[in-house]
């Protein structure tokens, strides 16, 4: 009697071992699943892209985001943060484009065009301190520009991330940093 209790248990908990190997598979591929954007978003996504290809900076931050409004869970958010970030340099809205792409670095640290972040990320926060007059405040551009160099050290951008950083440490006043950093440009130049 006892035999007959434990043969279904041990079957019973077979078929259970036997059903989550089946279905773990498509669990994690479901999980795993990129989403897609909707048409509705890549049709606002290319319309800003459009207008900052065009060089119309203004229209294409105003479309960046209502894009960011519509649909901020969408898989080209970050891109049209990223975008909107590069259209805020444009125009000159420094500290804006600073807290834009920001958000971008921080929230999307395997974002693919990361390089390019950090180092519109350093030039935003440099046109910032520069506006200040305050070498203090040459930091997080020398920062964002290091991120940058350590990260991606075969990046296309490195020559123009390693010029600088040396100017931001320049700007602080840290000279012998400033000139390791144009020494290693002499190595890296820049294309």
């Amino acid at each position: 009697m006892s035999r007959k209790l434990l043969r279904p248990r041990a079957v019973r908990g077979g078929f259970l071992v036997v059903l989550a190997l089946v279905c773990s598979p498509a669990l994690a591929q479901e999980a795993e699943a990129p989403k897609e954007s909707s048409n509705a978003a890549r049709v606002k996504f290319s319309d800003a892209a459009e207008l900052q290809n065009e060089g119309l900076f203004e229209l294409a931050i105003s479309e960046y985001r209502d894009f960011l409004k519509e649909f901020p869970e969408d898989p080209l958010a970050t891109k049209a943060r990223h975008y909107l970030g590069i259209c805020l340099l444009q125009e000159k809205q420094y500290a804006e484009a600073a807290t834009e792409l920001s958000t971008v670095v921080s929230q999307s640290p395997k974002f693919e065009l990361l390089d390019e972040a950090l180092l519109s990320l350093g030039s935003a926060q440099f046109n910032v301190a520069s506006a200040a007059n305050d070498p203090k405040q040459f930091g997080p551009a020398a920062e964002s520009y290091g991120k940058l160099i350590k990260q991606f050290p075969k990046s296309k951008l490195l020559p123009s991330a390693l010029f600088n950083q040396g100017e931001a440490y320049y700007a602080m006043g840290q000279r012998e940093n400033a000139a390791t950093g144009g020494f290693l440009v002499a190595r890296h130049p820049l294309p």
